[in-house]
């Protein structure tokens, strides 16, 4: 297993660019279904363990999460509506899940992401 955060510095072709703009991170969490994990406390637990990952003055852009069994695969996720995270009550804005994330990254409106794995009961 690697430990956070992952070192690709020393791939090959591996650069660095200077950005006058802040980059624009992602969190991006997720727990079982509602039944089996409690969704508030894991998905806010998630992203206080992600906070210390930012770089000194930055904050999250977007916050990406979903309540759901981890064995779907990702044209199964994040079917549930915006009411239907809303009722969960989770104390975390969302806007919206994993397939949420991935269309947002392929147009290349996020730099990186932070993910935090949820804690197993």
């Amino acid at each position: 297993m690697f430990d956070p955060p992952i070192d690709l510095s020393d791939l090959p072709g591996y650069q660095t660019v200077a950005s006058t703009r802040p980059a624009r991170t992602a969190f991006l969490g997720r727990c079982s279904t509602k039944g089996n994990q409690d969704s508030r406390s894991s998905i806010a637990g998630q992203l206080a363990e992600a906070c210390p990952l930012l770089a000194p003055g930055e904050a999250f852009t977007a916050h990406f999460w979903d309540v759901e069994s981890g064995m779907l695969g990702l044209n199964e996720r994040s079917q549930g509506s915006a009411d239907d995270y809303a009722r969960l009550g989770v104390p975390v804005p969302r806007d919206g899940g994993l397939r949420e994330l991935l269309e947002r990254v392929e147009r290349g409106k996020l730099d990186r992401v932070v993910f935090c794995r949820p804690a197993v009961t």
